[in-house]
């Protein structure tokens, strides 16, 4: 199991490494919290916005990425051919649009 998820001792271990010791499991759960913990306090500071979500995803990730805006792009089933979802051709209207809450004000995180 520890393999596969990184046991605590790990991620207290590494959580303020910079020389890439860790594993990738490790990695991966501490990339997941500096972004956790940065979106959150992004969100303390404005409403939540398409780039609060980038800056996320690229810590997640752990490389520069944007978001998707090829025309035509698609998950597809391979074997059928069908669309399974076409949110990534819509792009960054899309996403911005679905930021909004029910309320038609922008989400925001609750004040402290």
């Amino acid at each position: 199991m520890e393999t596969i998820v990184p046991t605590t001792d790990r991620l207290f271990r590494f959580a303020d490494d910079t020389g890439g010791r860790a594993d990738s499991a490790t990695t991966e759960a501490l990339r997941h919290r500096t972004a956790l913990n940065r979106g959150f306090a992004m969100l303390k500071q404005r409403p939540l916005s398409t780039a609060i979500a980038v800056e996320m995803c690229r810590m997640i990730k752990g490389v520069k990425l944007d978001i998707r805006n090829t025309p035509g792009t698609a998950l597809m089933n391979d074997a059928t051919g069908a669309v399974i979802q076409d949110v990534l051709t819509k792009g960054i209207g899309f996403l911005r649009h679905h930021m909004i809450s029910p309320r038609g004000r922008a989400m925001q995180c609750a004040p402290e």
